[in-house]
């Protein structure tokens, strides 16, 4: 049973375009000014942050506080932004995996016993709550 909850978390991982992928890494406060390249630095978090941390929270279920001073050059840290950061990082295992043991539970309700029977489709339900939440205004198209 163990196996085939591991299998569906595999197979609700969604693959990842090129485009989608570079994305979540070159979101950033980077700027132009007079053809020069400015990072603007952040006092607080905004809704493009959140939307980049759920494009990273593809790539790292857990990142470590290196990783988001990394990707989140733009953003003055302290105490309070790196609580958020982390929260928001728990809110979205928290749902991801919320909806794989829905999906979980529904397959071996409609009597799937091994994990090779178990697809995930563009068409299924946990694929496109997946892509409702994480890629709300359908900005990165996933193949």
């Amino acid at each position: 049973m163990s196996e085939l909850r591991e299998a569906l978390k595999e197979a609700a991982r969604p693959s990842l375009s090129g485009e989608f992928a570079q994305s979540a890494i070159s979101l950033s406060g980077r700027g132009q000014d007079n053809g020069r390249s400015v990072t603007h630095s952040a006092e607080g978090l905004s809704p493009s942050h959140l939307k980049k941390a759920k494009l990273m929270f593809f790539f790292t279920r857990y990142p470590s506080s290196s990783m988001l001073k990394m990707y989140f050059s733009d953003v003055k840290f302290n105490r309070c932004i790196t609580s958020q950061l982390i929260k928001w990082f728990s809110n979205f295992r928290e749902f991801y995996y919320i909806q794989i043991e829905k999906f979980a539970r529904q397959a071996i309700n409609d009597g799937v016993v091994a994990a090779d029977d178990i697809r995930v489709s563009c068409d299924s339900a946990l694929y496109k709550v997946l892509n409702m939440h994480y890629n709300k205004a359908n900005d990165f198209e996933l193949e």
